[in-house]
């Protein structure tokens, strides 16, 4: 099959490709940061590429873009699971103190994290952190929150689960009278 030809257009930078069927394809030209780029677009007259390359070039991201965007809003975070997590459990009674918790302790370490970029290493280094301010149950309590949140999304198949086990730390909570 021979090479299609371009066709100008009377706007600068959209031209456009005659199918076999004879409709027309239109493509547009326009340079975002120094760089040249062309885009397909379905639309149907060269007016309306026209309008599209402008909007392009003042800086609407792109059909490509629009796609990654979206895909990456649909990745499911901690933060977003947490709110899931949340919203299924109404009437669980815990529901203030694990808010707290993990705004306290979570939120900057591992909130807009996805499951699979969680590692061990991490991991460890967030217990150790814990260990030295908090008591051995509290840290506990903020690990056993970060693992439900996980279980979770695996269990609803918003994501996969983690690669290893949490270790809890070992505490002894006997009374001393």
């Amino acid at each position: 099959m021979p090479a299609l030809k371009r066709n100008k257009t009377k706007y600068p930078g959209v031209h456009y490709i005659e199918t076999e069927n004879k409709k027309r394809v239109y493509y547009i030209r326009y340079r975002k940061d120094e760089k040249l780029i062309e885009e397909k677009i379905s639309v149907r007259t060269s007016a309306q590429a026209n309008q599209i390359r402008t909007k392009r070039t003042t800086g609407d991201p792109s059909n490509k873009e629009r796609r990654a965007l979206k895909a990456e809003s649909k990745k499911w975070t901690i933060e977003r699971l947490l709110k899931e997590y949340f919203s299924s459990r109404p009437d669980n009674k815990y529901l203030y103190d694990d808010r707290l918790r993990y705004e306290t302790h979570l939120t900057e370490s591992f909130g807009s994290k996805l499951v699979d970029e969680i590692i061990l290493a991490e991991l460890d280094r967030f217990k150790s952190r814990l260990l030295k301010k908090l008591k051995p149950a509290s840290v506990q309590h903020v690990l056993g929150l970060l693992r439900r949140i996980v279980n979770f999304g695996v269990k609803q198949n918003f994501c996969e689960g983690l690669s290893f086990k949490i270790e809890m730390p070992k505490f002894d909570n006997k009374k001393t009278e």
